[in-house]
């Protein structure tokens, strides 16, 4: 498991419990056959790794922003998910990513797991696609060009811009501080 010092920091600034999150979050993506570094990327952006995110434009919730409509699909609401823990969101993000996988297909990045929770469709589409007009209007601080519409590209750009020190290759790995057992990822 390679964790971002950036990343071990925010989630014990926000919850206190890097160990125990950063080991559940990698045994979630273990199952979903997912690197656990990618969806780490997805949560940084979208939320910072902070359990109570909440979009003040839009009901978006949570470490990867929740909307009502998404929570009440995966059997809660996006109020419940702003009083979980981090670790308590963890069985929410693995029924979402599941779901997005089973539809949209397995990512082969962290820009495809990324694309899972901004827009799904993008998954197996050409650099050339775009949002559409609606997700536009929602999202158009993404138009770097500044011509009227979004593409994949653009957005790719964007997220990698957000990521500290360029993304995922240059993760680092989790420091002794964290006291994780190399074999099995658990805390001691």
């Amino acid at each position: 498991m390679n964790i971002k010092q950036t990343y071990i920091n925010l989630v014990n600034k926000n919850s206190g419990n890097a160990a125990e999150f950063f080991t559940a979050l990698d045994a979630m993506a273990k199952r979903l056959g997912i690197p656990v570094e990618w969806i780490c990327d997805v949560m940084y952006i979208e939320s910072g790794f902070k359990p109570t995110a909440k979009n003040p434009n839009s009901s978006a919730s949570g470490l990867i922003q929740f909307m009502e409509a998404t929570a009440k699909g995966l059997g809660t609401t996006t109020a419940a998910i702003l009083k979980m823990t981090n670790v308590q969101q963890i069985p929410y993000v693995e029924r979402y990513f599941k779901g997005q996988i089973a539809s949209a297909g397995k990512p082969r990045d962290w820009f495809d797991t990324y694309c899972l929770v901004f827009y799904p469709v993008w998954v197996k589409a050409a650099d050339t696609a775009t949002l559409s007009q609606a997700a536009y209007k929602a999202n158009s601080y993404i138009d770097l060009n500044k011509d009227g519409k979004v593409t994949k590209a653009e957005f790719r750009q964007w997220a990698s811009s957000k990521l500290p020190k360029g993304g995922y290759a240059d993760a680092s790995t989790i420091v002794d501080s964290l006291k994780v057992c190399p074999q099995c990822s658990r805390p001691l």
